[in-house]
């Protein structure tokens, strides 16, 4: 089974950070691509073809979901975050004086759309956009508008990566849609159903090859050093299992204190063999949310749900790079239904993993 990283919202990756960082540390890249613009793809992006004839990339197709046990949770869950957002913008209008609604009205105009391709969603879904009015349709593709598309694409994808034959978990390069992956939510005094303390862990400290390192080098690079860098990996994957049992608190600072000092020794390591193959690098970003599977903790960190409780800085600058912080822990709560959080026990949770300009990201909450 290949680990896989599936980029969203658009069928073709960029060609920057973000798809350099996820070729270097997973087996291979992928976007939800309808079966009808394959073709299309590979003839319009040489990045992405060149990439599939080396094995590195893989088309997920959006049939793939709607054939899946998982699709009736997809379409609850697709028309229960659509149907907050509507609300929220009725309620948003109707907050407005009317000698500023119409300079509001207009701005919304002026908003960009997306286009959606037909394929990528359901008949049932594309009747419920109709019945709304906020979707038009223009051949194979629908347009609505970018806020819109943030909801629909970032669950379409979150339940592409869980019906997939591989390990695959979602990645972004864009900061705006990460939150409408999985609905965080703070402590509440109200007990809800399906809402569990999550652990936040961001790494910062992943070495990137620079925009100017061709992507043949890097994968040149990724084959020759394959034994080291799956060590890299499969450290953070077993730092957060780890996390995940822990039974006491005490027990969790001090697995922690000990990977922050490991993944510092191993991100050296990997820094001196980009050097030693004369690959530019920039530092980058990882964030998971994992499932705390201990009843003692999932209590312990009911009462701290929304808080920061761990950073970790480099015990040595690395030279010439600068951290705000090796490793970042907060508590938060997450909201998801008992279908979907039994498929999540068996595979492990999605990464939100990503990449802002500077290379280096705080908590996106």
């Amino acid at each position: 089974m290949r680990r896989t990283v599936l980029y969203y919202p658009s069928i073709e990756i960029p060609d920057g950070k973000w798809l350099r960082n996820a070729l270097l540390y997973w087996d291979e890249v992928s976007s939800i691509v309808p079966r009808s613009v394959e073709e299309a793809l590979y003839i319009n992006s040489r990045t992405i073809d060149e990439l599939k004839e080396e094995g590195e990339y893989r088309a997920i197709y959006p049939d793939q979901i709607m054939n899946n046990k998982l699709f009736e949770d997809f379409e609850k869950e697709s028309i229960y975050k659509m149907k907050s957002y509507f609300r929220k913008i009725h309620k948003s209008r109707n907050t407005i004086e009317p000698a500023r609604r119409l300079t509001q009205i207009h701005k919304e105009k002026l908003i960009n759309n997306y286009d959606l391709h037909k394929e990528k969603i359901s008949t049932n879904l594309m009747n419920f956009l109709e019945q709304n009015g906020v979707i038009s349709s223009d051949g194979e593709w629908l347009t609505f508008d970018n806020k819109l598309s943030d909801i629909y694409m970032s669950t379409l994808a979150k339940y592409s990566a869980l019906s997939d034959v591989n390990h695959t978990v979602i990645g972004t390069d864009q900061l705006r849609p990460i939150n409408t992956i999985y609905p965080i939510r703070y402590l509440s005094k109200v007990p809800i159903n399906f809402k569990i303390p999550i652990i936040n862990f961001s790494l910062n400290a992943l070495p990137t090859p620079h925009l100017e390192v061709p992507i043949s080098k890097i994968l040149k690079f990724k084959r020759r050093y394959r034994d080291e860098l799956l060590s890299f990996r499969n450290h953070i994957n077993h730092f957060e299992e780890e996390m995940s049992r822990c039974e006491y608190e005490d027990e969790f600072k001090e697995k922690t204190l000990i990977f922050s000092e490991a993944i510092e020794q191993k991100t050296r390591d990997t820094i001196r063999m980009m050097k030693g193959s004369g690959i530019k690098f920039v530092l980058s970003s990882l964030q998971s949310l994992i499932n705390i599977k201990s009843p003692t903790m999932i209590a312990t960190y009911a009462a701290v749900a929304g808080q920061k409780i761990i950073g970790l800085n480099p015990t040595l600058a690395i030279t010439g790079i600068g951290l705000t912080s090796i490793v970042d822990i907060s508590i938060n709560y997450m909201g998801i239904n008992k279908a979907t959080r039994d498929q999540l026990s068996d595979k492990g949770f999605l990464y939100l993993y990503y990449a802002n300009k500077r290379g280096i990201i705080k908590d996106f909450v």
